[in-house]
């Protein structure tokens, strides 16, 4: 028997047809079982003021007494960003310190991140 070299378009190609075969991942293992299961996954990106092109990514799932936001800064520097809460009246500075990635969680639903503070 002869061994095959598999290039880049045949294993995309048979990619394509084990998902349309049933054989990539179940749509049921990633779908909430109901509309009131699902929860709202948020994000926001600040672009590096350092001229190197890179991001400083946030994430949070708003939750109903605390949030915990995710963050993962690229930068050569901190990124100050301030935290909302859905009620309007409540801000917060979250600083990330260069090149480090963590999370901290908030009391309260978080709405949105703005940049600096």
């Amino acid at each position: 028997m002869r061994a095959r070299r598999l290039t880049a378009a045949g294993i995309a190609g048979a990619t394509v047809v084990a998902t349309m075969l049933g054989a990539g991942p179940s749509s049921a293992a990633t779908s909430p079982a109901s509309t009131d299961d699902a929860q709202l996954k948020t994000g926001y990106t600040v672009l590096c003021s350092d001229g190197t092109g890179e991001l400083a990514n946030f994430s949070w799932t708003p939750g109903t007494l605390y949030t915990t936001v995710y963050y993962n800064n690229h930068c050569l520097h901190d990124v100050n960003v301030t935290v909302h809460d859905d009620a309007g009246g409540a801000t917060e500075c979250l600083t990330t310190t260069a090149v480090t990635k963590g999370s901290k969680e908030f009391y309260g639903r978080v709405e949105k991140l703005t940049r600096d503070c």
